[in-house]
């Protein structure tokens, strides 16, 4: 039922889980075997329930929540390929780590391996859990939208994929309401067919022709990356002294 890889018991296949659950919890919480698996040197445990149900993976891990204190890796195991594989692992992992249930997690993607690092990256950042990195919105477009805000959304993400300071970057498609909606961004750029708008924390910072406004936004963007929380604290100084 239980394989021991190191210090971690995974359990294997999602139909035994509740049961697995109630049996591991019921003996593993006795003094007994508390007192062997601390002779043999097991003193370290996490426990896995993953499966490949949705259902009874996140139902397995909130009943290990309630009824023991073991550190907890959380995954949906054989999710699928990367693009059905991400939607089903984020469901089931986010779902378990907004309740705070989760001590690591792990992606189960059939894709190269650093996928599931970037996978894991980005939906801790999506949960305000990851401290570290730019993270890129961008809205779904609509009939407003008259530049290629698609395109320069993705160029930006491949382009701000190595910075660690936590950045909030939006592409928006119209002007009307792209500076609006991403007031809460530390940058954004929103655009017509002739002309864009550069933004920060919703406040227009430059017009400029749509063939240039990729270059200066992303020098923008580079510009915050490279700021320190002590050349900021230094410009908040300095605009106050010429307030006064």
């Amino acid at each position: 039922m239980f394989e021991m890889y190191g210090s971690v018991l995974n359990t294997i296949y999602g139909i035994v889980i509740a049961f697995a659950c109630a049996f591991f919890i019921s003996v593993t919480t006795t003094p007994v075997v508390r007192t062997l698996a601390f002779k043999f040197g097991v003193t370290d445990i996490v426990l896995s329930a993953k499966s490949s149900s949705l259902k009874t993976t996140v139902g397995a891990y909130e009943y290990l929540n309630k009824k023991c204190d073991y550190p907890l890796h959380v995954g949906v195991t054989e999710a699928g390929t990367l693009k059905s594989g991400l939607i089903k692992g984020s469901a089931g992992i986010g779902a378990l780590l907004l309740q705070g249930i989760g001590d690591t997690i792990r992606y189960s993607l059939a894709s190269p391996p650093e996928e599931e690092v970037v996978a894991g990256i980005k939906l801790l950042r999506s949960l305000g859990l990851g401290k570290d990195g730019a993270e890129v919105i961008a809205c779904p477009t609509c009939g407003r939208t008259e530049y290629d805000s698609i395109g320069l959304a993705e160029r930006v993400e491949k382009m701000v994929a190595d910075i660690k300071k936590p950045l909030k970057i939006a592409v928006m498609g119209c002007i009307v309401n792209g500076p609006g909606e991403a007031r809460g961004c530390d940058i954004g750029i929103a655009g017509n067919g002739k002309r864009c708008v550069i933004f920060k924390k919703g406040e227009i910072i430059a017009n400029i022709a749509v063939e240039d406004a990729e270059k200066l936004f992303i020098e923008e963007i580079k510009k915050l990356a490279a700021e320190t929380p002590d050349n900021n604290a230094a410009t908040a100084d300095k605009t106050a002294a010429d307030g006064e």
